[in-house]
């Protein structure tokens, strides 16, 4: 199967979830584009990593039964100054990476505030062109890493659909599920040369 049509039925897959399931999904993208954001602030002394958690503890805090509105100790226009500026010369490989983890994190927010499914839409296409693009800057040489993206999106949509109970069983499903997946460590790392 093509990747094109493998990101279309990811796509269909989340219109169908519920919102607490779409931001769970959300959720997933968003751990796992994190490392490159702070990989990125460790290359450049970038700031926003505040930001950033504040952005994914929100979407945890929600998920976890919270009223967004109870819990909006960061907003879409706080996260978007976290954005690195795309004209900007870096010294990282992360640079495409970091600006594509913050636009997740604007849409995560976004989401939780207008329940645009759009916006979770719109955070795989930025995983999938930040992961497209680091490989085209790797010479191909992590080639696997889109499809291994993708797996896990799948995988990710696949757990989801089959967990019953509301927040009450999906919060630490989800949690459980991140941790013992590693989607907090850095998966965008160039093969070493020795």
């Amino acid at each position: 199967m093509s990747e094109l049509s493998e990101i279309d039925q990811l796509v269909a897959g989340i219109r169908e979830l519920g919102d607490a399931k779409a931001l769970a999904f959300g959720i997933c993208l968003l751990e796992r584009a994190m490392p490159a954001f702070f990989q990125f602030q460790c290359d450049t002394g970038w700031v926003g990593g505040g930001v950033m958690r504040a952005a994914v503890a929100r979407c945890w805090a929600v998920l976890e039964g919270s009223p967004a509105e109870a819990v909006k100790f960061v907003s879409v226009a706080e996260c978007e100054r976290a954005v690195p500026d795309s004209e900007g010369r870096y010294d990282s490989d992360y640079t495409s990476a970091a600006i594509d983890a913050v636009d997740m994190a604007c849409n995560l927010l976004g989401f939780v505030e207008s329940g645009d499914i759009e916006l979770i839409v719109d955070s795989v296409t930025a995983q999938t062109d930040t992961i497209d693009l680091f490989v085209q800057q790797s010479d191909g040489s992590v080639h696997s890493l889109l499809n291994d993206e993708l797996d896990l999106m799948q995988a990710d949509l696949d757990f989801l659909r089959v967990i019953h109970g509301g927040e009450r069983m999906l919060f630490p499903a989800l949690l459980k599920r991140v941790s013992d997946l590693e989607y907090r460590t850095l998966r965008l790392t160039l093969p070493r040369v020795s």
